[in-house]
């Protein structure tokens, strides 16, 4: 992560973290880091998620899209993102043609 946290730095980019340099990942910490992530984008694209992980559990922001990329119904990495699109939480993502439709509304 160091060598990544580097380049990014490097390039004029931005590392932004809820805890302090060294301090271990954990699951706990899924939920923050997705919340971080998600509030810090103007939209969140779920790719692939199993029920019950963090990230088929992303929050909802007010004011920006969900979507998903509808996976197998035969995957277990797919029964997240396409139970998102079926509860109507999320908006199925098609192609890279879907997202910039969304972001460029209004």
């Amino acid at each position: 992560m160091l060598r990544h946290e580097r380049w990014l730095l490097g390039s004029g980019g931005l590392v932004v973290s809820l805890c302090a340099p060294g301090v271990p990942l954990s699951s706990a910490r899924a939920n923050q880091r997705q919340w971080l992530m998600t509030t810090l984008t103007p939209a969140v694209v779920v790719v692939e998620a199993a029920l019950g992980s963090p990230t088929a559990n992303t929050p909802r922001v007010e004011g920006r899209p969900l979507l998903a990329v509808p996976g197998p119904i035969t995957s277990s990495m797919s029964t997240g993102t396409n139970s998102l699109i079926r509860d109507g939480a999320a908006q199925a993502v098609m192609s890279v043609d879907d997202i910039t439709a969304v972001l460029a509304r209004p």
